[in-house]
């Protein structure tokens, strides 16, 4: 069976990601996980709300959304973002994912893939071959291969850590 295949765009990554690069600035981060999902071939994928307030010049910037993250041995984990702005788009692309997952189970395919991709290079699909099929996310540069069930579990553990994020924006902005 084929890997997926990764296609990286001319996008710099999202903005909870450019904020955290960045020199020269104040940053305050929160986080809380929400939930761990299950892999097929190693520790859970943390998913987490997270929120970035940067401070320049006195002038304060919020970024929130959510944090995704792969533990992959005590001393190194895998990170990427999702910015609040993309979760919709991104909640109603894994729901077609998991539609199509259902409708193709019991057909025999040459190899098929459908997946997508948010601002921060973050891939959510899955690909089949033959009657067989596995679902993946893919972020800084780890492909993590999850039970095909486990994609509607991913769904909602994202949607609830948006909303915590949600939340916790309201108290920042407060402040």
């Amino acid at each position: 069976m084929e890997s997926p295949v990764a296609v990286t765009s001319a996008q710099q990554g999202s903005n909870l990601r450019q904020s955290l690069t960045e020199r020269g600035v104040i940053l305050m981060k929160e986080s809380r996980p929400i939930a761990y999902v299950a892999t097929l071939y190693g520790p859970s994928i943390e998913v987490a709300g997270h929120i970035l307030v940067r401070l320049r010049n006195s002038i304060r910037h919020i970024f929130y959304g959510v944090r995704l993250q792969y533990a992959e041995t005590d001393t190194h984990a895998s990170a990427a973002f999702i910015d609040s702005d993309e979760i919709d788009e991104l909640l109603g692309a894994v729901d077609f994912i998991v539609t199509s997952a259902d409708r193709m189970a019991h057909d025999r395919r040459d190899y098929t893939e459908v997946s997508y991709s948010t601002n921060d290079h973050v891939t959510f699909g899955f690909y089949q071959q033959d009657s067989k099929q596995q679902a993946f996310v893919r972020f800084d540069g780890r492909l993590i291969h999850i039970g095909i069930e486990k994609l509607p579990i991913l769904r909602s553990s994202i949607a609830d850590a948006r909303a915590h994020a949600d939340t916790r924006k309201i108290a920042w902005e407060s402040r």
